[in-house]
């Protein structure tokens, strides 16, 4: 079964957005631009740090409803999570198949329906990696 969301994109506008965001409509989902419109509700909050726009977060949040989930694509986990702490939401690396984003997108609102914070599934503070084939399918 495969649920539709309502996503907000955040990042750096160029070439990878746009292939992220039709990767995204692609596969049956509503994808909004930033900036977010007073009002608007989405499912899921995806900020893409893959850039290393890490310490460019805190504007690229500001003004976004801390109710909605992030989910955070990242080359590396460790500076992600903490930028993301004590938000809602997860940390994606190496998902560059439509599979590997649409289990992502299953998982974000579950964990914020759980209220589960960034980072908190990690093992002495360490970001805890669970095995996946997800990225290689």
């Amino acid at each position: 079964m495969s649920f539709q969301y309502d996503i907000l994109l955040l990042g750096p506008e160029g070439p990878e957005r746009d292939r992220l965001s039709n990767l995204l409509g692609d596969l049956g989902h509503r994808v909004a631009a930033e900036p977010a419109s007073a009002g608007d509700c989405y499912d899921v909050a995806l900020v893409d740090l893959r850039a290393g726009e890490v310490d460019s977060l805190p504007g690229v949040l500001r003004g976004l409803d801390p109710e909605v989930p992030l989910l955070a694509l990242a080359s590396e986990a460790e500076p992600a999570m903490r930028a993301l702490r004590g938000r809602v939401g997860m940390v994606l690396i190496g998902a560059d198949r439509p599979c590997g984003y649409q289990v992502a997108l299953a998982v974000c609102p579950a964990l914020a329906r759980r209220r589960v914070p960034v980072g908190s599934v990690a093992h002495n503070g360490e970001p805890h990696v669970l095995p996946s084939r997800l990225a290689e399918s």
